[in-house]
């Protein structure tokens, strides 16, 4: 299994030897973790569009760049450059996209479906994750206002995940060894 989640399916499914083997995201879309940082909020438009669209609309002075149609380079440079990544949508495992936005520096805020209801998938404080609902919309656009207002502080909420990003190279190839030894 690659994430908690998948885990806790495989187990709600009668299946009890189970060992992991995750992945790791590619650290050459890693850019300069101290690039100056603007107000834009990334997001996957492939993903929970539908309720990131409601709150979009409700906060038509703040900058939203979905991330779609872009290479490698215009990727790595948006994260680099962006204070924050929301994603509402579902998370089947560890996700890539919110991944790399915190290596390159962006502060995320999640929903909590699939994977991303799970810390040891997704690392982050609860204050950053939100349950999906349309009551909580409100306390979202608070939550993005006060990331932006307040970037140099909560950059540092989010060490934790990125130390453990930094590490999931040599955790794969752990991994495979336990599995070839088992």
């Amino acid at each position: 299994y690659q994430s908690h989640y998948a885990q806790f399916f495989l187990y709600s499914k009668g299946f009890s030897k189970l060992l992991p083997l995750s992945d790791y995201i590619n650290l050459d879309l890693i850019g300069n973790l101290n690039s100056p940082k603007k107000d834009i909020v990334l997001y996957n438009p492939a993903k929970g569009y539908e309720f990131t669209k409601k709150i979009i609309s409700k906060m038509p002075d703040v900058e939203f760049v979905a991330l779609k149609g872009l290479n490698k380079d215009q990727l790595r440079k948006l994260l680099e450059t962006s204070k924050l990544y929301i994603d509402f949508g579902h998370f089947p495992g560890k996700d890539r996209l919110p991944r790399e936005a915190v290596s390159n520096g962006c502060c995320i805020i999640t929903g909590r479906l699939g994977a991303s209801y799970f810390y040891e998938d997704v690392p982050i404080n609860d204050e950053y994750k939100f349950d999906v609902k349309e009551k909580n919309v409100p306390y979202i656009i608070e939550k993005i206002r006060y990331v932006l207002a307040n970037y140099n502080d909560c950059k540092h909420d989010f060490d934790f995940y990125r130390s453990r990003i930094r590490r999931e190279r040599e955790i794969f190839h752990n991994e495979i060894e336990e599995l070839f030894l088992a």
